[in-house]
This record gives structure tokens, sequence and C-alpha cells, in this order.
């Protein structure tokens, strides 16, 4: 475990965390509209934009939570990872919680945790980080920076989780003025624990012929092999049955596209790219 003495080893630590994150060449471009709630977030009657990252992160730390909300494979993996590595370009400390890592034992933890928010906070970047990092490790050496906590994958966790995620970075937020959140979630109307959530989602991500460094996530690309786990909130089989029924495939056709794919998939060992 990397010992952090010194803001630029938190900076490095944090560097460090995003490595194995697809990284894309030129940079990945969006554009995200917030809204004041969920009735115009869902409506789409959305006019307030940003394409610039240095912008998504005023608009988190203005009210310290930001709640990103879009449809399964929109990107909001690859916008939020993009988001913090600007922040860290700019000596901005920035850490990635993978919700998706969720495991039976973290969720055992979890319920036994429920009498204290910051314990329940420590848990997740302990555990669901990349590289553990502790409340007061980013207190204490952000070198005069805001930090921004990016959690990714809410509606990844078991449903009796969720609610708690949302109370537990809320808490988070209000006894951490030096830092903001940012969650990603599927379009979905949540029960807020307050009235500080910016709200925002994907309205534009903008063409481009590019290279990338680790290949695309599973925000961009629909990797046909883990469509097949169980699960009501797998976004791989949320996008094949929304393919499926544009594209109308009887059932023989839908086995001829996912052993296509599978072909593609096992000739290129495990990858699509």
């Amino acid at each position: 475990m990397m010992s952090i003495r010194s803001s630029e080893d938190l900076l490095d630590l944090c560097r460090r965390s995003l490595a194995s994150e697809p990284k894309y060449e030129p940079p990945f471009e969006f554009e995200l509209s917030f809204a004041d709630g969920y009735d115009q977030l869902l409506s789409g009657s959305v006019e307030d934009s940003s394409s610039d990252p240095a912008g998504v992160l005023a608009r988190a730390r203005d009210r310290g939570r930001l709640l990103l909300a879009a449809e399964a494979g929109a990107g909001k993996s690859s916008v939020t990872v993009g988001v913090l590595r600007h922040a860290l370009d700019s000596q901005q400390p920035a850490i990635r919680v993978d919700l998706r890592r969720w495991t039976p034992s973290i969720d055992d933890d979890w319920r036994r945790l429920r009498e204290s928010d910051s314990r329940r906070m420590h848990l997740l970047l302990d555990r669901l980080t990349n590289s553990s990092v502790t409340e007061r490790e980013l207190r204490d050496l952000s070198g005069g920076h805001d930090v921004v906590v990016a959690v990714d994958g809410l509606n990844e966790v078991p449903l009796s989780a969720t609610k708690g995620v949302l109370w537990v970075l809320d808490a988070f937020a209000a006894r951490c003025p030096w830092a903001s959140v940012i969650v990603c979630d599927r379009l979905q109307r949540r029960a807020l624990p307050s009235d500080n959530w910016a709200l925002a989602t994907i309205s534009g991500v903008m063409d481009r012929v590019s290279t990338t460094e680790g290949g695309p996530d599973n925000a961009l690309l629909l990797d046909i092999t883990q469509a097949r786990t169980a699960g009501p909130h797998n976004e791989a089989a949320i996008l094949l049955a929304h393919v499926v029924g544009q594209a109308r495939l009887s059932e023989a056709e839908l086995y001829q596209v996912t052993d296509a794919a599978l072909a593609i998939y096992d000739a290129h060992q495990g990858r699509f790219w």
C-alpha cells in the first residue's frame, strides 16, 4: 500500500487509481445539461448546458453534490473519468468510487455500519476505489485545492443500499466543505437526501475518430458476453434488449447476432477493439 505523506503523493495516488480507465485521444467530448429538479430532467426541457470539464467541476463545487443521470450506454463513466482527469491536471485531487464492485461481503459490512455515516464513507473509499484513501488524507493533503469524489454506478448496488449511499454522500459533502461529490446513476427519479443536489444529464456526445489507451469502457460499448449476467441492473442486458426491440429481431436473429459478436470477441482474445 502506498504511503501518502504529501499533496503530491495524494495526486499521484489519484492518478494511479485512474490509470486503468480508458483514455481517449483526442479527449472525449461531451455536453451536459443541468436541471433544477427531476421533472425538468426527465421531461428533457433542459437548456442550461456545458461541455467544459471545468464548468462541470464548478457546478459540483457550488452545491457540493452533483448527480449525473443518463440512460444506459450514454457515456456516464467516460464523461466522469474525463472530468476527474481534468481536475488532476489542475492539481485538484480526484478519486473514483466504483459501486459496480459491490459484493455480498461489502453489503454485509454496509449493513453492519448503518449507525455511522463516516464509517460507511470510509468503507466506500477503502474498498471500492483502485487505491485506498481516507477522508482525513483527502482533507489534510489536498494542498488547498478542492477534492472531487466521483461515485460511479449507483444503479448497480442493491436497492436496499441506494438510499443509504446517497445519504452517506450527502453527509460527507455537508461535513467536508473542501470536497464535492459527483454521482453517476441511471436516468430515474430518486428520493434525494436534501435539496442541495444539482442534477445533470448527458445531452450530447461528439463524434470523433480516435485511438484509445486501454479500450472503451462498458458505458460506451455493449459487451454482449456480459448480457447473460443475471440481475435487473446489468447495463449490457438492458442495452441488448433495446437493440433487439429497435431492430425487431426474431429469437433466431438474436442468436445469430450474439454468436457473431462472441466470435469477434474470441478472435480478439476477449476484446472487441
